[in-house]
């Protein structure tokens, strides 16, 4: 008799975001685990957030790969208002449920208990506060940690421009509060995931908890290579979400210490094209600077790769790994990125990337792509090269199923 295969898993996947390819940093993430779960798993996707609907941009690829995807929302206290939805963010029409924050965990549970789930699967901390106090009610645990919250915490103190005075309070009390979870909540996990080796090594150093396991930001969406980068070769590029502070810092960092060199070296023809959502005192300070051009939220980002001569990630704090670094590789379009910019991707200065801290280093980087198209060139196949290897949707199950197998060399 032939043996019948293994029931498939049936795991909560719980999230404070609407999963979507096309999304945010982090929305991009989530479905990708979503997306990875869902090839040996029956997979259910609760949404639990204070907003009136959750934000787009609407996946129906993943929606269709899952047994059902429900939005459970905090309702407003009386007298007050739904929170707004992040910038260009447009609703998804979802199955609702509303529920009261205090009742929240039982609702979870019950969710879990009554489609007779298997395994509870938790994307970041910040939707393990609706659970926390009931986490071992649930047979299975995994927490996709993505990037420890303590060090992305303090990582943003370090370019917040709000004075000693308040980044020494956010250091205080939340900060300690978030510790003290951290280690009390890490090790109720079967598994626990971050995405990078840098990022577990920062888990064991500043949680103390050792066994925290790799699966590494890809990128998934399917945009075609374009061709070389256009003869002029006078455009530089950045792309990433403008009310994320270490992005906006990034930018007026280029352009007021970096862009300046590029165009003293290169002429008034060089430009710095910014797109993305949000904006800033900070950002509109130099959204009149010559050269600068911000141009806001785009549907399509396709015109400005294949205008674009090379792309620059010169942030100056960071956790977690840079999506826009892969999507670049991508689109076939080199990236010239400072050390903190890059950490945690596998990338080998001058073989896929070029990394540069200082300004005078980063300016004279861009520069020499500028001036080089075989280096560009160079640049750009071993960037494509790296996605193919390490960044796709098969790479990560690989490296899940390795997990569940008991393979813990992941860390490494």
């Amino acid at each position: 008799m032939t043996p019948n295969p293994p029931a498939r898993r049936k795991i909560l996947f719980l999230t404070f975001t609407y999963p979507s390819a096309a999304g945010t940093g982090t929305q991009m993430r989530s479905s990708a685990l979503v997306r990875m779960l869902a090839m040996d798993a029956e997979v259910h996707v609760l949404i639990a957030s204070y907003a009136e609907a959750p934000g787009g941009p609407f996946d129906p690829e993943l929606e269709a790969i899952c047994k059902q995807v429900v939005y459970l929302r905090v309702p407003p206290l009386p007298g007050c208002e739904w929170p707004r939805l992040k910038v260009g963010a447009d609703p998804v029409d979802l199955p609702t449920a509303d529920c009261p924050v205090e009742r929240m965990p039982d609702w979870i549970v019950d969710f879990f208990r009554a489609h007779a789930l298997d395994c509870i699967f938790v994307f970041r901390f910040d939707s393990l506060h609706f659970i926390h106090r009931h986490i071992d009610q649930f047979p299975s645990r995994e927490l996709d940690l993505d990037e420890l919250p303590t060090r992305r915490e303090a990582q943003i103190n370090r370019i917040d421009d709000g004075g000693p005075g308040v980044s020494l309070l956010r250091e205080r009390a939340p900060m300690m509060a978030m510790r003290l979870m951290e280690k009390i909540l890490l090790p109720k996990f079967d598994r626990v995931f971050v995405s990078s080796p840098y990022e577990a090594e920062e888990v064991r150093r500043l949680s103390g908890y050792a066994h925290a396991e790799v699966l590494p930001n890809i990128y998934s969406r399917a945009l075609a290579p374009l061709a070389g980068p256009p003869a002029s070769r006078q455009e530089i590029f950045f792309v990433g979400h403008l009310a994320y502070l270490a992005n906006a810092d990034a930018v007026v960092y280029f352009c007021r210490e970096i862009l300046p060199l590029i165009r003293a070296a290169k002429g008034d023809g060089v430009t710095f094209r910014v797109v993305g959502k949000g904006t800033s005192p900070a950002l509109e300070s130099v959204r009149n600077l010559p050269g600068v051009a911000i141009m806001g939220f785009q549907e399509s980002l396709e015109p400005f790769y294949e205008q674009a001569t090379l792309v620059v990630v010169p942030l100056r704090a960071g956790t977690g790994t840079r999506l826009k670094i892969l999507e670049a590789f991508t689109q076939g379009r080199p990236v010239v990125s400072t050390t903190i910019g890059a950490q945690g991707l596998e990338v080998t200065d001058r073989e896929n990337i070029l990394l540069a801290d200082e300004p005078e280093a980063f300016a004279q980087a861009c520069i020499e792509l500028m001036e080089q198209p075989e280096l560009a060139a160079r640049l750009c196949k071993g960037g494509a090269d790296l996605v193919m290897s390490h960044y796709t949707q098969d790479a990560l199950r690989r490296r899940y199923s390795r997990s569940a197998a008991g393979e813990h060399a992941l860390t490494s």
